[in-house]
């Protein structure tokens, strides 16, 4: 596989994963993923090898562009507060001016970096809204199936009650017990697996990518 008919990956998305490299090269000495195939990801055979770009290359850089821009937003703003969701929206403005895969990249492994740290009770703390972008970007990537789990998973988040003695505890503990179960009416949770799903679907689809 190759670029099509001239295409090729965002100009602006080269410059932020050249920055990436040449970072993990001067802290690391090393990448998690062959160089070579840096700017053609999608030519990456080995899986866990796609997965780092992934998580570490294409995650990092996108996450760099963001933070630059919001550097630039408040330094021209005479670093005026604002809230979260003002926030949001100035991240889902300059992500909309790039194919939409990339976005769902984010979404996917910035979910995937999160539930790492909370497992199940991550779901029901982002709730509806929280995992809306997540579902969204699975269906983006052709996991129809994935997709359709979690959002089955949402349907069954348990209520949280902060006037209960050790509420948090108890509200990990029923996520457990309803969350994951939910997800399994649909398809088996496999967290490995799905990374993989997604591997896959990216070499499927590269041409998302593409502009």
């Amino acid at each position: 596989m190759d670029t099509m008919n001239g295409k090729d990956i965002p100009v602006t998305i080269k410059e932020y994963l050249n920055k990436v490299v040449d970072e993990d090269i001067k802290q690391w000495r090393r990448l998690d993923w062959d160089a070579e195939y840096t700017l053609k990801f999608w030519l990456i055979k080995d899986n866990d090898e796609l997965i780092n770009f992934l998580r570490f290359g294409l995650t990092n850089a996108i996450s760099m562009m963001l933070d630059e821009n919001e550097e630039t937003w408040q330094t021209s703003n005479n670093y005026s507060e604002s809230d979260e969701e003002e926030f949001i929206l100035r991240e889902r403005q300059l992500l909309a001016k790039y194919p939409p895969v990339y976005t769902a990249i984010y979404d996917v492994f910035e979910f995937f970096a999160a539930f790492s740290f909370h497992g199940s009770s991550l779901i029901g703390s982002w709730g509806e809204d929280g995992m809306k972008n997540v579902i969204e970007a699975f269906q983006l990537l052709g996991l129809e199936k994935i997709a359709a789990a979690y959002e089955v998973s949402i349907e069954n988040i348990p209520t949280y009650d902060s006037d209960i003695e050790d509420a948090e505890f108890m509200y990990d503990e029923s996520c457990q017990e309803r969350i994951i179960p939910a997800f399994e009416t649909v398809i088996d949770f496999n967290i490995t697996q799905q990374h993989l799903d997604v591997a896959e679907a990216v070499r499927k689809n590269y041409e998302l990518f593409l502009v």
